[in-house]
C-alpha cells in the first residue's frame, strides 16, 4: 500500500460575521467525513482518529479503503512542505 498525501483535501473557511477562521479536511474517498480544526494539521489528526474509530465497524472490503485513507492522512501529517489551502 502506497500512501498518497495528495488525497487529503484542505478547505479554508471563514465566517465573516463572526471573524472566525477554520480549516476543514477530508479524504477524497470519504468526502462526507469533513473534520474542522484550527489548522490543517489539527483537522487531519482528528480525521485520522475518526477513521481509526471507523475500523471497528468496517467490513473486510471497506477496511482496506479506510486503512488506505489513514495511511494517506499520516503521509499528509508527515509532509515537510507547507499546506496549499483550497
Amino acid at each position: 500500500m502506497s500512501a498518497d498525501r495528495t488525497r487529503i483535501i484542505v478547505i479554508d473557511t471563514a465566517c465573516q460575521a463572526w471573524d472566525v477562521q477554520a480549516v476543514h479536511v477530508c479524504h477524497e474517498q470519504f468526502p462526507e467525513l469533513r473534520i474542522e480544526g484550527a489548522s490543517a494539521e489539527q483537522a487531519a489528526a482528528r480525521l485520522a482518529d475518526r477513521m481509526k474509530a471507523a475500523l471497528d465497524n468496517a467490513d473486510p472490503w471497506h477496511r482496506v479503503e479506510v486503512e488506505t485513507a489513514i495511511a494517506d492522512i499520516q503521509a499528509f501529517l508527515d509532509r515537510k512542505t507547507p499546506v496549499h489551502v483550497a
